[in-house]
């Protein structure tokens, strides 16, 4: 049987998607921890919120857990981690003085951080991978209120983001399959 080069590039491509699906770490495993600012859109560094983040795979689910840290001058209301929530799936949420939801805009915890004070644990789990997405947070006085990803001093946090280019190329690698042994059977007939 005589293999084309675009079969082989097929099967090497899904052998290396499979390997990498298939090679999951089955204790948990720290992929991300460390600290980033919500930037208040003022020139003061003072006023900018502080948030812990540490994101876990455990098999096939991460867990990311963000801890909000109030300015000494500010209560904390609520955080908001903002992600594509229908097309990557959060789930087992907790933490929030008064509740949490999960809305098609990503995560919202609803807090009473007084000032000089932290959050607690705030978590959610995610079969997606972590990337680096925009959050929000507001309190009181305002300024320095409301806090953003994307104020000036601000740094993005981790989010769960939809990885659609591997599962892609796998789909078309799956799919091209047949259409490759047709050709070379009709080939052959022709011989």
């Amino acid at each position: 049987m005589k293999f084309q080069p675009t079969t082989i590039s097929l099967f090497i491509t899904g052998a290396v998607l499979l390997s990498g699906a298939l090679s999951r770490p089955a204790q948990a495993q720290t992929l991300l921890d460390g600290t980033n600012t919500l930037g208040s859109g003022g020139n003061n560094p003072a006023d900018e919120l502080n948030v812990a983040y540490t994101v876990t795979q455990s098999g096939d689910v991460y867990t990311y857990d963000y801890t909000v840290y109030a300015t000494s001058s500010a209560t904390v209301s609520s955080f908001n981690i903002g992600f594509d929530a229908t097309s990557a799936n959060a789930y087992s949420v907790s933490g929030g003085t008064f509740g949490r939801e999960i809305d098609n805009i990503g995560v919202d915890w609803f807090l009473s951080v007084p000032a000089g004070g932290n959050s607690g644990t705030l978590s959610f789990q995610s079969d997606e991978a972590p990337g680096w997405g925009n959050a929000n947070a507001n309190g009181n006085p305002s300024p320095p209120s409301p806090w953003a990803s994307t104020s000036s001093g601000g740094e993005q946090l981790p989010v769960p983001i939809p990885e659609p280019a591997t599962t892609s190329l796998l789909a078309m690698a799956l799919l091209a399959l047949p259409f490759q042994f047709k050709r070379h059977k009709i080939e052959r007939k022709e011989d």
